[in-house]
């Protein structure tokens, strides 16, 4: 078992270890990296995701590491137009594993097309699930994405077609028991995402989401675990 140094490669400030965290991300210069045996910390690139929805008024503003898996559907055949593009895996909650598979589930299904927030001076959190582990996510997600699709008998013959992992920081509103996405109005429960910290990131956000002029009215479709 070799030892790595957590020390931040673009910074060179310590970086604090979390319970269970994969994903370690520098408070101090917002750079992520991954531990991995053998080679020490390993840059990981990571892109927040542009609102479409406004918060409400006075709510807690955090940014859930999500990672987007390609689907490549035109290998698909006759269910390639009801797969989803790319299945969405929260990269918290893996005490959870239940809730964070229906949520991801309902976030592949129901979050409106994204894009990049570019220019956001903004802190990000942690990750406790790394892409090999969010690929096998996936791959549950997608066979159980279209309805009656594969059929139960054929489960273990079936190979679905992804593609690179991508970690993206996905705007959400604390609110009561809910932590609603900012980019389809989706409410999950709070729960999922009690180890962001959260860390509220109000002060960084709030200024870059009133240059959006964002619709505020919404209405989420709460999801069930």
């Amino acid at each position: 078992m070799s030892l790595v140094e957590l020390i931040c490669p673009r910074c060179g400030k310590g970086l604090a270890p979390r319970q269970g965290q994969v994903i370690h991300a520098c408070a101090s210069c917002g750079a992520s990296c991954e531990a991995v045996a053998g080679q020490g910390l390993i840059p990981v690139a990571r892109q927040i995701v542009r609102p479409r929805i406004a918060p409400r008024s006075g709510v807690s503003l955090v940014l859930m590491p999500v990672w987007c898996i390609t689907v490549h559907r035109e290998s698909l055949g006759e269910v390639a137009d009801r797969m989803a593009a790319e299945i969405r895996v929260p990269a918290t909650g893996i005490a959870r594993m239940p809730l964070l598979v229906a949520a991801a589930r309902r976030l592949t299904a129901a979050a409106a097309p994204r894009e990049n927030w570019d220019g956001v001076e903004a802190i990000v959190d942690p990750a406790e699930i790394d892409a090999e582990t969010a690929f096998a996510i996936a791959e549950s997600v997608a066979l159980r994405h279209v309805t009656g699709w594969p059929r139960e008998r054929d489960l273990e013959s079936v190979q679905i077609p992804l593609g690179g992992a991508q970690l993206l920081d996905w705007p959400c509103a604390v609110e009561g028991t809910d932590l609603v996405e900012l980019v389809g109005g989706l409410s999950m429960p709070a729960a999922l995402g009690e180890n962001i910290g959260p860390r509220d990131q109000r002060a960084a956000l709030a200024s870059s989401i009133k240059g959006l002029n964002l619709p505020g009215k919404f209405s989420p479709t709460h999801a069930s675990s």
